[in-house]
């Protein structure tokens, strides 16, 4: 994604631009691992040398409150998070903790929730299971035995 356009959706959304917010959004953009901040922290730290933690910080909380950025909570990671806004699945997987995005088309999970009067503002779905990697290992490892 280029630096121009990133700014352009930093004032879009009343924020000032700033190195931290473009180097992170650049990041989150370009990657799906949906990173913890402290992924976020080394990737970017590598570009500006002076970062802080509270930076990352405060720059996460102005994406997550201006719809730029998603956060993800698993069962039992720390949060991470999510460049890609659009609508789709987080398979997570509950062995290495890899997350997954799968796009499928969610108008009609959002066409039921409608129907019961519900005012649907965001749909996160979060599927929790055993990634083919892992499986795999644990495969070879009762093989193995």
């Amino acid at each position: 994604m280029m630096k121009d356009n990133i700014e352009i959706i930093l004032r879009k959304n009343g924020l000032k631009v700033t190195k931290p917010r473009v180097e992170i959004y650049k990041f989150l953009k370009s990657t799906y691992s949906h990173p913890t901040v402290e992924e976020i922290f080394s990737n970017v730290k590598q570009t500006i040398d002076k970062i802080s933690y509270a930076t990352v910080y405060n720059v996460l909380n102005d994406f997550i409150e201006k719809g730029l950025v998603k956060e993800v909570s698993t069962s039992e990671d720390a949060k991470r998070y999510d460049g890609h806004i659009e609508p789709h699945v987080h398979l997570i997987c509950k062995v290495c903790g890899k997350i997954e995005d799968l796009y499928i088309d969610l108008s009609d999970v959002e066409k039921e929730i409608k129907e019961t009067g519900f005012k649907v503002e965001d749909i996160a779905l979060n599927v929790y299971g055993i990634c083919k990697d892992c499986q795999s290992k644990a495969h070879h490892s009762i093989k193995s035995k």
